[in-house]
């Protein structure tokens, strides 16, 4: 089964003014994209729309990673 990827308008325009923040977010999203090509059912199902449409959260790797202090 092909499936296809369909970025809306406005999630266009929001990655294009995210980019100024987030450098690497380009980057970042072709490889979300090729995930997401390899492994279709990666993401989580949106229920009641006829299992056509789906969704999945995007790990940045420009914020910072969180540091873990252990209290003793």
């Amino acid at each position: 089964m092909n499936y296809k990827i369909i970025p809306t308008h406005q999630f266009q325009k929001d990655v294009k003014s995210l980019k100024k923040k987030y450098r690497h977010l380009v980057s970042d999203l072709e490889k979300f994209n090729d995930l997401l090509s390899a492994n279709p059912f990666y993401a989580d199902r949106i229920q009641g729309l006829e299992d056509k449409v789906f969704k999945a959260r995007l790990a940045s790797s420009d914020m910072k990673k969180a540091k873990v202090k252990a209290v003793v």
